[in-house]
């Protein structure tokens, strides 16, 4: 028999009310012989937002350090950029990462325009990121 368990969390000011599947076995109660002893599901990752560059910044490195917030319950982060007018998404990121910051390896074009996005990922879900847009400086 499967049992769900409320749980309230806070984060960052605000309220979050999820439900946590969890298996339930004949003993009942929350611990090791039989009881939730599983322990609770993970949870998706929560909002964040990319901070730099920041949307509609200007002058940006042709190697820019691309850099966001972290995501509460991430394991890892997709980073993906695109040619503003293409809007098609490269993956810079195809093992992810697990830190909040990714240079990029080969320098972009000279005053050119482009959008990015971050994706937070765990096994139990992911969270993407607004799309924010740059433009590169002539060095």
């Amino acid at each position: 028999m499967k049992k769900y368990k409320r749980v309230v969390l806070f984060a960052a000011g605000a309220l979050f009310l999820g439900i946590l599947l969890a298996s339930c076995g004949n003993s009942g109660g929350y611990g090791g012989g039989g009881g939730y002893g599983g322990g609770m599901a993970m949870l998706a990752p929560m909002a964040f937002a990319v901070t730099s560059p920041a949307n509609g910044a200007t002058n940006i490195s042709l190697t820019p350090d691309l850099m966001w917030g972290a995501s509460t319950y991430a394991t890892g982060y997709y980073v993906y950029l695109s040619l503003h007018a293409a809007n098609t998404y490269t993956l810079l990121t195809p093992t992810g990462v697990a830190t909040t910051s990714f240079q990029t390896t080969s320098a972009l074009t000279k005053s050119t325009q482009y959008d990015w996005y971050v994706t937070a990922y765990n096994s139990a879900g992911s969270y993407m990121t607004s799309v924010a847009t740059f433009t590169t400086g002539t060095m």
